[in-house]
């Protein structure tokens, strides 16, 4: 009898290439919990390009599926909204920014920029009541 699911202990101690063919049951937890994070994110991403395309605003956006062509720590979406350009980073909550991203934030924000991490839908939806959100 073949097993379908092995213990997380067994997983931790077979090559990555061993556990491929096995699919979602041969994935570690920190594995898992990577893959998730990444839909989350992308879903975000989603949710915020349907609502600027709703709004008829025109955005950069760096897609999650490719190779980004823009500066290394550039944010995921730049618009101009009010006579005012933002820059938005998508993040899963418990996820921070790396140093490209910061280094990037502060160079923005030392220009006179706006710049808003966003974990959810609701952080950046305020950008559009209430204006100044950083």
């Amino acid at each position: 009898m073949k097993p379908t699911v092995l213990p997380e202990s067994f997983l931790r101690r077979m090559s990555p290439e061993d556990r491929k063919p096995m699919g979602v049951s041969g994935m570690t937890i920190p594995e898992i919990d990577e893959a998730n994070a990444i839909k989350l994110e992308k879903v975000l991403h989603g949710q915020i390009s349907q609502d600027l395309l709703r709004r008829g605003i025109e955005y950069g956006h760096a897609d999650m599926r490719h190779k980004s062509r823009f500066t290394k720590g550039w944010p995921d979406f730049t618009f101009t909204f009010d006579h005012e350009t933002w820059h938005v980073e998508c993040k899963v909550p418990g996820r921070g920014l790396d140093d490209d991203q910061i280094r990037v934030r502060d160079n923005i924000l030392a220009n006179g920029g706006l710049w808003l991490t966003a974990y959810q839908f609701a952080d950046y939806a305020t950008i559009f009541h209430n204006g100044r959100t950083v």
